[in-house]
């Protein structure tokens, strides 16, 4: 019988589905590797943008914050990072024994969610509250959250940091966080979100006080950025000084992107 110097069909059919197979497995295999490869190094920028702010925390003796920057042909992709660092303190109320006029803060009631602002003094001057009020008029306080510590560190040390409320919900022109007495000229309101614990502070109490906290800033000396994506977001670029991630050697990190008052951590 004379022997067959060729392939039969079947044979040939079975070779190729073997080469597809290896070339599939192959493929998977580089592909995810390369990918590995991204993801640990984004892992990697994210982790070293985050130790360095808690580094600047602990020089500092001070919050510190990483805010991600969006690439701007892919919303889904960061790029970058800058560090932020809290905007000074403003506190109001009785921080002075010098001047009466400071005696201009008072929480309706224990455990209440009403302050009452007290616009003039006795004289008919005017307390440090217009010209506060006069920033969230003007747009300056930050339009999703604005926290306030009572009472004042100015006059105590146990002073606990409170969210305040929108008094008209769904608001989205200035003023968003205080409203007028309508019943009071020389008066107006704010209001927390969670009731105050100590008790009512009547106008003129030495710990009727506060401090106010609009949120972070840009550090201009701490800017870094990086040529590669360094880890997946599917959120949009907010307003300028929104809520960043912040580090505190004291405090637990939590995410918060814009103005990020110290006591949301």
């Amino acid at each position: 019988m004379r022997r067959r110097s060729g392939f039969t069909l079947t044979e040939l059919l079975v070779v190729i589905a073997i080469l597809l197979l290896l070339s599939t497995l192959a493929f998977a295999v580089f592909g995810t590797g390369k990918s590995s490869d991204k993801m640990r190094s984004g892992a990697r920028s994210a982790q070293s943008a985050i130790l360095g702010a808690k580094d600047r925390a602990l020089h500092a003796k001070e919050l510190r914050g990483v805010r991600l920057t969006l690439d701007p042909t892919n919303l889904n992709l960061v790029n970058g990072f800058v560090y932020l660092q809290p905007l000074p303190v403003q506190s109001a109320g009785f921080v002075s024994t010098v001047n009466p006029a400071d005696f201009s803060i008072n929480l309706v009631g224990g455990d209440a969610t009403q302050i009452a602002l007290l616009l003039k003094d006795a004289n008919n001057a005017p307390t440090e509250w217009p010209a506060l009020l006069a920033q969230d008029t003007n747009g300056i306080w930050p339009f999703q959250n604005v926290q306030i510590r009572i009472p004042s560190s100015v006059v105590s040390t146990s002073g606990k940091w409170y969210q305040l409320a929108k008094p008209v919900a769904g608001n989205t022109t200035p003023p968003y966080w205080w409203i007028q007495d309508p019943n009071n000229n020389n008066q107006a309101f704010m209001f927390l979100q969670t009731g105050f614990q100590g008790g009512a502070m009547l106008y003129g109490s030495a710990n009727a006080s506060c401090d106010i906290m609009l949120g972070n800033d840009i550090m201009p000396s701490a800017s870094l950025s990086r040529s590669r994506p360094v880890v997946s977001s599917t959120s949009t670029a907010a307003r300028f000084r929104q809520r960043g991630i912040i580090s505190n050697p004291s405090y637990p990190a939590m995410s918060r992107r814009t103005r990020r008052p110290p006591g949301s951590l």
